[in-house]
């Protein structure tokens, strides 16, 4: 459970998400709720203002899914 402070949660921090997320891969937190004792942040994908989701502060930290920052990441080839 991240604490109230937590500045990876804050609002502005940046995440990249491993696969894309919306046809997006960069996002803002732009909002965060609590649930009982449960984080849940809002993205925002950096090129597109209307695509927005909410993740739980957990899926953010596994890192077979998101990347804390901005990464450079090898380009998705759509399927054939």
């Amino acid at each position: 459970m991240p604490k109230k402070n937590d500045p990876r949660f804050a609002i502005d921090a940046r995440w990249t998400a491993l696969a894309p997320l919306l046809a997006w891969r960069h996002f803002r937190i732009v909002d965060r709720r609590w649930r009982g004792l449960t984080l849940e942040v809002e993205l925002m994908a950096v090129c597109d203002r209307a695509a927005r989701t909410w993740v739980g502060a957990a899926e953010l930290l596994d890192k077979g899914r998101f990347a804390s920052g901005w990464r450079d990441l090898p380009a998705v080839t759509p399927p054939a």
